[in-house]
């Protein structure tokens, strides 16, 4: 039995909008509930304006006339606050002061420091409006009280107006006899009451047997179940193994002239003997010749003849006679040995039957089979075709023997005549409801009651008992309020529970289904109280759409508080479910599966509680286009997924980079590494767009980098965040501290994970380092060889090789990087030294060339003189 659960009421938060009214006005004293004020815990008041850092608040300083343990309080600026259509509710330089209480929506009076209002508006405002989540608007005086202003908030969004869960019981299947109870806490908000069953088929394996059948004897057997019986693959299966008749002549160490066959087989096909010989010598003429003779009633059969030898002693033979058919007609059988010598006689002796021919097997359902021939005692396999009706098996064959039958069957049952009791009271589907198919039966929510509810199953009571049992799929269920659990809130982006359950008795193995929409990607909290101890955060887990909290074992008059928040988002065109949401305190990276995809689909996160940050997918399992997102002016961010399909799946992350256009925008996360994100134009080009990070340090300058570009777009120093400015033209963007002084020419900047190179649009082999090296490499080398060759001065040879290197060195160096060595000296001596450098240096290098190398090819030496 689970409990799903649906509700109805409102946010329990609201948003106190302080504004200055003239100071002329009167003062009006606030309305007080004559309640004592309390502070509030210090954990529930938070500053998240973007000075907070700079502004010191007295938590202590919070207080409220009731319920202060659940009051919680978050300071903010009308800049930061939008309402539910997106416009902001107040000037950017506001006060606004949200209040909210998850537990209790009575109204209370709420007292804040003077000096909040003091710093923002330099004297003490009359009057403060305030706006609840729902929309509805109030206005109140404000009352000073020393240090302290204090207000009186009317009331806030009730949290608990209506709670319903929907009782249900799912059995697939349940049994003849099957029973359930529940607890039904107020009768009056039942609703919806709803029985179906569904047909289910079940089935067992009913094997029977009969051994020594003759010609015309019977086998009974019984078909349980209410549809035909079947075999493994088709009809049920008759085995049938053809068995001779035979009567034996025991060996009782006497040697008989004859023997007697009582109740011998209708007809004798076969005769074996042995002759034996009880004398204590050997005979003394031989061999002995003997004859073998049936005696049937008044008729007399020879079935053989033989002889006698000596053979060491022991004289002995055996005969055999196969190929006879001797009807008995009912009588005795007597069998006759005659000749031999006076001691000679059979030892043992046996008549037998043939095999069944032409063999049929009839059941009394009209249903039949032919098996044909028996014979050495084969076992063959015919389908028979039976029904429900059949009772016995008979079998009729020619010839002689006796038939051994094994019946395979599998005897089938279907729901029939399925019968649920309520409380008493009777509904049911009359006769046999096929399997998979479902009925609705009748019902009346008169039929329930407060307290505990029993509902009783009875199906196939007709059956007989070897029948398999009958089974049928219920589906019970309506809507009812359960007072002892209480759930909060569902917004369009966020789905809160507050649930409350007492427990009579001591329960284990505690599992409490929350019934999540099927795309909460984020679970933001979850947390259990025990008999009103601490909140502790429980073991949980996430399928398909629900989440499954699992306190410790309860002992009786126990009560548990559940509180969960999730954030949702919303799914055009489309459906997804997310397969693994995002923990309470860790960045978004929730998987998601498209389960549903349409023209136009897309994804609006722009109302979660990362709504504002840029996201994007990653780990997609499709190709092609890349995602996207679309950013509006109104705050709403769309995800697009231009190649995924029905089952595509993926993971949602974001960056910290808040996206605010004056229009719109289109954005792709090219690389969440350096955070580089490129840029795209919406509906309309031009349109200018913000571009905030959340993640900046205070005091450090930023900018704004073109990747595509090599420019600076924007750069700001950061107090808290940091803002720039851009338009949204097409390039690759990326935010960045600067490190060498912002620069609308380009330059190396250092951002988060790594430096930003320009990049060089020339292309060829001379953008390649390896080529560049090894030109470089290369000559070093053959002016080093050449000078060695021809001077013998190692002054002269290392002088040009070093020279040679230099200017390698540099050429190289500004080949691979421009400006790694010769930037830091321009930006000191000026551009032209570098130039300078250069000439001078080549001039060197062909000074050495003409003066030592050029010309001289012949060196002629006379008497010790050498001659050019």
């Amino acid at each position: 039995m689970r409990a799903q659960s649906s509700w109805r009421g409102g946010l329990s938060t609201l948003l106190v909008v302080l504004l200055l009214v003239s100071s002329v006005a009167p003062i009006a004293s606030a309305a007080s509930t004559g309640g004592t004020l309390v502070t509030l815990p210090s954990s529930n008041v938070n500053d998240q304006r973007p000075n907070a850092s700079s502004t010191v608040i007295d938590r202590s300083s919070f207080m409220a006339s009731s319920h202060a343990s659940t009051t919680e309080i978050v300071l903010l600026t009308g800049a930061q606050v939008r309402d539910t259509n997106g416009e902001q509710i107040a000037a950017p330089d506001e006060l606004v002061v949200q209040i909210s209480d998850d537990v209790n929506h009575g109204g209370r009076e709420i007292a804040i420091p003077r000096s909040l209002f003091l710093r923002t508006y330099g004297e003490i405002p009359e009057r403060v409006t305030g706006r609840h989540s729902s929309g509805e608007r109030w206005s109140a005086n404000i009352e000073r009280a020393g240090s302290l202003v204090k207000f009186y908030v009317p009331h806030f969004s009730t949290n608990t107006v209506t709670f319903s869960g929907r009782v249900e019981i799912d059995a697939q299947p349940a049994n003849n006899g099957s029973s359930y109870s529940y607890e039904l806490a107020d009768l009056d908000a039942a609703s919806d009451f709803n029985i179906s069953v569904t047909g289910t088929a079940s089935n067992e394996w009913d094997n029977e047997s009969a051994i020594g059948l003759s010609d015309g004897d019977s086998m009974l057997i019984s078909v349980g179940g209410n549809m035909d019986p079947t075999g493994l693959s088709g009809d049920p299966v008759v085995n049938v193994t053809g068995e001779q008749i035979s009567r034996n002549k025991p060996d009782d160490n006497y040697r008989h002239s004859s023997y007697t066959f009582s109740s011998p087989p209708s007809t004798i096909s076969e005769v074996s003997w042995r002759v034996e010989d009880s004398s204590t010598g050997t005979p003394e003429n031989g061999p002995y010749a003997y004859d073998v003779y049936l005696d049937v009633g008044s008729d007399t059969y020879h079935v053989g003849s033989g002889e006698i030898y000596d053979a060491d002693g022991t004289v002995n033979y055996n005969g055999e006679n196969t190929s006879m058919s001797i009807p008995t007609n009912g009588n005795d059988v007597v069998i006759r040995f005659e000749g031999g010598d006076s001691n000679d006689g059979f030892g043992t002796a046996t008549i037998s039957s043939g095999f069944p021919e032409n063999l049929t097997i009839s059941a009394d359902d009209g249903t039949s089979v032919d098996v044909g021939d028996l014979s050495d005692g084969d076992t063959r396999s015919a389908a028979l075709d039976l029904t429900t009706s059949a009772s016995q098996l008979t079998a009729s064959f020619d010839g002689s023997g006796t038939i051994d039958i094994d019946l395979a069957m599998r005897e089938r049952t279907v729901t029939e005549d399925p019968t649920v009791e309520v409380n008493g009271h009777m509904t049911s589907y009359p006769g046999q409801l096929p399997d998979g198919e479902t009925a609705v039966l009748s019902t009346n929510v008169s039929w329930l009651r407060a307290g505990s509810n029993r509902v009783n199953v009875t199906v196939g009571s007709s059956l007989s008992s070897d029948a398999p049992g009958s089974k049928v799929g219920l589906s019970y269920r309506h809507m009812a309020l359960d007072q002892q659990t209480t759930d909060y809130i569902a917004e369009k982006w966020t789905e809160r529970y507050n649930i409350s359950k007492t427990y009579a008795s001591a329960r284990t193995d505690l599992d409490i289904e929350i019934p999540f929409q099927s795309n909460v990607v984020r679970i933001r909290n979850v947390s259990v109280q025990r008999n009103g101890s601490m909140w502790n955060e429980p073991s949980w887990g996430f399928n398909e759409g629900s989440l499954h909290i699992h306190p410790d074992d309860v002992g009786a008059e126990t009560t548990l508080n559940v509180r969960v928040n999730g954030s949702k988002v919303d799914v055009d065109n489309g459906a997804i479910r997310v397969l693994v949401p995002t923990a309470p305190g860790d960045a978004l990276n929730s998987k998601i599966k498209i389960t549903d995809r349409e023209p136009g689909f897309a994804i609006d996160v722009g109302g979660t509680a990362d709504g504002q940050r840029l996201h994007y997918l990653t780990n997609e399992s499709w190709q092609g286009a890349a995602p996207y997102t679309e950013h509006l002016e109104n705050g709403a961010q769309w995800i697009y997924t231009p190649n995924a399909g029905n089952g595509s799946t993926a993971r949602v992350k974001t960056l910290p980079l808040e996206v605010s256009p004056q229009g719109d925008v289109l954005i792709d996360v090219t690389d969440p590494d350096t955070n580089a994100f490129h840029v795209h134009p919406g509906d309309t080009a031009g349109d200018s767009v913000a571009y905030r990070w959340l993640d900046a340090t205070t005091g450090e300058d930023y900018v704004l980098y073109s990747n595509t570009n090599d420019v600076v777009r924007d750069a700001q120093s950061a107090d808290g965040t940091v803002e720039l400015l851009d338009d949204d033209s097409e390039e690759t963007l990326r935010i960045m501290l600067d490190e060498s002084g912002s620069s609308s020419s380009g330059g190396s900047f250092s951002g988060s994970n790594a430096a930003v190179v320009p990049i060089s649009s020339s292309g060829g082999l001379l953008d390649s380092i390896p080529v560049v090296i090894g030109v470089a490499v290369l000559a070093i080398a053959g002016v080093a060889l050449l000078l060695s060759r021809k001077f013998k001065s190692n002054e002269i040879v290392l002088g040009g090789t070093a020279a040679t290197a230099l200017v390698a060195l540099v050429i190289a160096g500004e080949g691979i990087s421009p400006g790694v060595l010769l930037g830091p000296i321009g930006e000191n001596v000026g551009r032209v030294i570098p130039v300078v450098l250069l000439i001078t240096t080549g001039t060197l290098a062909y000074y050495f060339y003409v003066r030592f190398i050029r010309g001289y090819t012949t060196i002629v030496e006379i008497g010790g003189e050498r001659l050019k």
